[in-house]
């Protein structure tokens, strides 16, 4: 039985595909080991240099490792938690590693970010760096300020945990993704809640932005792709990508690929705009249902 893609993301330059399993990594269809039991994030520093890989062992350790890129050769080794590493996020200038974990703490370099009443289950930064922002079992979304490390306030208007958090590109707002069946959109900096989008029939555990803002990718516990008008709470367009659930999305540079992964093991291509299937990495993925349009 394959691990769950719990860790996708596209290299910078767009053409490798890295996901994460259980001690290792799979690089364009090549195994990379790592010293960590499971791997459960990815992150590729701003500058494509360095890819951090975090993860470790339930209820005892929590370790990233810092990787240089494209070579993979293992840099850096760190144990900064007490259990799982979920969530990585670089800053905007790469020199700040950001860490979220199921300990209920969060990193912000040197500073731990703390003050969660569940798991903390994604980390992301604002565009200028200045705040952390981080996702919660308890449903709620925090604010750091990520030189101090100190609360800055807390939006507690999610009715179960968020599972993801990600920026909407040049933009002061963010989206979170949930169990309670909810993608809200938020400007995080101010508090202010600004759109609810509903009609899940499950928990949405992944969501992604097209560089230019325009689309958000959806993905969860229905095992099906939602393609959103940004600036609204319409349906572009849905297809079923998996019989499992949906534990992972990336978007590739150029938005034209969406790369899924799922509870079973599974990693599949897509075009971003269409959703027909493209050729997928080695992942022993089978064959891929169907695509439709989504109803107006």
């Amino acid at each position: 039985m394959r691990a769950p893609i719990a860790a996708l993301q596209f290299a910078p330059d767009g053409k490798v595909l890295v996901w994460g399993g259980y001690g290792e990594i799979t690089v364009g269809g090549a195994k990379l080991t790592v010293p960590l039991a499971q791997v459960h994030a990815l992150a590729f520093a701003p500058a494509g240099t360095t890819l951090a890989v975090g993860g470790g062992v339930p209820g005892e350790s929590g370790t990233v490792c810092l990787l240089n890129w494209p070579s993979g050769k293992r840099r850096e080794t760190r144990k900064l938690h007490t259990d799982l590493i979920v969530g990585l996020a670089f800053s905007p200038d790469g020199k700040t590693l950001a860490t979220a974990s199921h300990d209920g703490t969060a990193h912000c370099g040197v500073q731990k970010l703390e003050g969660h009443a569940g798991l903390v289950l994604d980390v992301a930064f604002s565009a200028d760096g200045a705040d952390v922002f981080t996702a919660c079992s308890d449903g709620s979304l925090r604010v750091f300020d990520a030189a101090t490390g100190k609360l800055k306030r807390t939006l507690s208007l999610h009715t179960d945990r968020i599972y993801a958090i990600v920026l909407q590109p040049n933009s002061p707002r963010c989206v979170t993704a949930s169990a309670d069946k909810t993608v809200r959109l938020w400007q995080p900096g101010i508090g202010r809640l600004i759109r609810i989008v509903r009609g899940f029939e499950g928990g949405v555990l992944s969501v992604a932005f097209s560089p230019g803002s325009t689309r958000l990718y959806t993905g969860g516990e229905e095992g099906i792709v939602r393609v959103i008008e940004a600036d609204s709470d319409h349906v572009l367009a849905q297809w079923k990508a998996s019989i499992g659930w949906l534990l992972r999305l990336a978007l590739s540079p150029d938005g034209k690929t969406l790369a899924t992964g799922d509870s079973a093991g599974a990693v599949r291509r897509w075009d971003a705009l269409t959703g027909a299937p493209r050729p997928s990495p080695a992942s022993g993925a089978g064959g891929t249902p169907k695509t439709s349009a989504a109803p107006n």
